[in-house]
Protein backbone atom coordinates (compact mmCIF):
# COMPACT_ATOMS: atom_id res chain seq x y z
CA UNK A 1 0.00 0.00 0.00
CA UNK A 2 1.56 3.51 -0.47
CA UNK A 3 2.25 5.47 2.00
CA UNK A 4 -0.22 8.31 1.39
CA UNK A 5 -2.93 5.64 1.10
CA UNK A 6 -2.29 5.28 5.35
CA UNK A 7 -2.29 8.84 5.93
CA UNK A 8 -5.75 8.94 4.35
CA UNK A 9 -7.28 6.25 6.16
CA UNK A 10 -5.56 7.39 9.51
CA UNK A 11 -7.33 10.72 8.87
CA UNK A 12 -10.41 9.54 7.86
CA UNK A 13 -10.84 7.47 10.92
CA UNK A 14 -11.22 3.98 9.27
CA UNK A 15 -10.32 1.38 10.94
CA UNK A 16 -8.04 -1.27 8.73
CA UNK A 17 -7.65 -5.02 8.87
CA UNK A 18 -4.67 -6.24 11.00
CA UNK A 19 -3.20 -9.33 8.92
CA UNK A 20 0.21 -11.57 9.41
CA UNK A 21 0.69 -13.68 6.47
CA UNK A 22 2.45 -14.49 3.74
CA UNK A 23 3.30 -12.20 0.50
CA UNK A 24 1.22 -14.82 -1.51
CA UNK A 25 -2.39 -14.79 0.51
CA UNK A 26 -5.00 -12.56 -0.67
CA UNK A 27 -7.60 -11.18 1.55
CA UNK A 28 -11.21 -10.03 -0.27
CA UNK A 29 -14.44 -9.29 1.59
CA UNK A 30 -17.70 -9.03 0.36
CA UNK A 31 -20.42 -7.23 2.27
CA UNK A 32 -24.31 -7.72 2.48
CA UNK A 33 -26.49 -5.93 5.31
CA UNK A 34 -26.71 -9.02 7.05
CA UNK A 35 -23.36 -10.30 7.30
CA UNK A 36 -19.81 -10.22 5.38
CA UNK A 37 -17.66 -13.00 3.60
CA UNK A 38 -13.54 -13.39 4.19
CA UNK A 39 -12.07 -14.97 1.78
CA UNK A 40 -8.38 -15.94 2.06
CA UNK A 41 -6.32 -16.79 -0.94
CA UNK A 42 -2.96 -19.07 -0.80
CA UNK A 43 -1.36 -18.38 -4.32
CA UNK A 44 1.53 -19.80 -2.58
CA UNK A 45 2.70 -23.57 -2.97
CA UNK A 46 3.12 -23.87 1.04
CA UNK A 47 0.96 -23.80 3.82
CA UNK A 48 -0.12 -19.93 4.77
CA UNK A 49 -0.41 -18.74 8.60
CA UNK A 50 -2.82 -16.40 8.89
CA UNK A 51 -3.63 -13.93 11.57
CA UNK A 52 -5.84 -11.03 11.17
CA UNK A 53 -8.24 -8.88 12.51
CA UNK A 54 -10.75 -6.29 12.49
CA UNK A 55 -13.44 -4.23 13.69
CA UNK A 56 -16.98 -5.07 12.97
CA UNK A 57 -19.22 -2.34 12.40
CA UNK A 58 -21.81 -4.12 14.74
CA UNK A 59 -21.50 -7.57 16.73
CA UNK A 60 -21.87 -10.91 15.21
CA UNK A 61 -24.67 -13.05 15.91
CA UNK A 62 -22.14 -16.18 14.60
CA UNK A 63 -18.93 -16.64 12.75
CA UNK A 64 -17.91 -19.90 10.73
CA UNK A 65 -15.70 -21.26 8.06
CA UNK A 66 -17.42 -22.03 5.11
CA UNK A 67 -16.09 -25.23 3.96
CA UNK A 68 -15.31 -27.15 7.33
CA UNK A 69 -18.17 -25.74 9.40
CA UNK A 70 -16.07 -25.01 12.26
CA UNK A 71 -17.92 -22.21 14.07
CA UNK A 72 -15.63 -19.27 15.63
CA UNK A 73 -16.20 -17.56 19.34
CA UNK A 74 -17.88 -14.44 18.37
CA UNK A 75 -16.45 -11.05 20.82
CA UNK A 76 -18.32 -8.22 20.46
CA UNK A 77 -17.13 -6.22 17.27
CA UNK A 78 -13.62 -7.97 17.08
CA UNK A 79 -13.37 -10.09 14.74
CA UNK A 80 -10.01 -12.01 15.30
CA UNK A 81 -9.33 -14.81 12.68
CA UNK A 82 -5.82 -17.33 12.80
CA UNK A 83 -5.97 -20.22 10.44
CA UNK A 84 -3.82 -22.24 8.00
CA UNK A 85 -4.92 -22.09 4.41
CA UNK A 86 -3.66 -25.22 2.33
CA UNK A 87 -1.61 -24.13 -0.87
CA UNK A 88 -3.13 -23.22 -4.38
CA UNK A 89 -6.44 -23.34 -1.55
CA UNK A 90 -9.17 -21.01 -0.05
CA UNK A 91 -10.72 -20.56 3.46
CA UNK A 92 -14.07 -18.76 3.50
CA UNK A 93 -15.71 -16.92 6.31
CA UNK A 94 -19.15 -16.35 6.97
CA UNK A 95 -19.88 -13.57 8.79
CA UNK A 96 -23.61 -12.96 10.28
CA UNK A 97 -25.27 -10.34 12.16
Amino acid sequence: MHPLAGILIRWAGISQPRLHAPELLEVRQMYAPKGRLVFFFNHGENFASVDFSRHLQKPASKIREVMSGQEVRVTGTKLSLKTEVPPQSVRIYRIDY
